[in-house]
């Protein structure tokens, strides 16, 4: 299962733009521009979220689909 907030606006800032449930892992997962940069609440949320057992936190850029460390995390 995945989440992904449809409109950002009014959600909390920061918050990972994916949530995926997947094998008993929950991954959060910020999608970013190959040269695209955190804001201060993005990094916030995700140094909050690795601090939590069970959770694996990502920041993903085009790069990593194309080495495959996404499809790696996936597994």
């Amino acid at each position: 299962k995945t989440y992904h907030t449809w409109n950002s606006r009014h959600s909390q800032a920061g918050w990972p733009d994916l949530v995926i449930l997947r094998n008993g892992r929950l991954l959060a997962v910020e999608l970013k521009s190959q040269a695209g940069r955190m804001t201060k609440a993005q990094t916030e949320w995700l140094g909050l979220l690795e601090t939590v057992p069970g959770i694996d936190t990502y920041v993903w850029r085009p790069n990593d689909l194309l080495s495959g460390a996404i499809e790696q995390a996936l597994k």
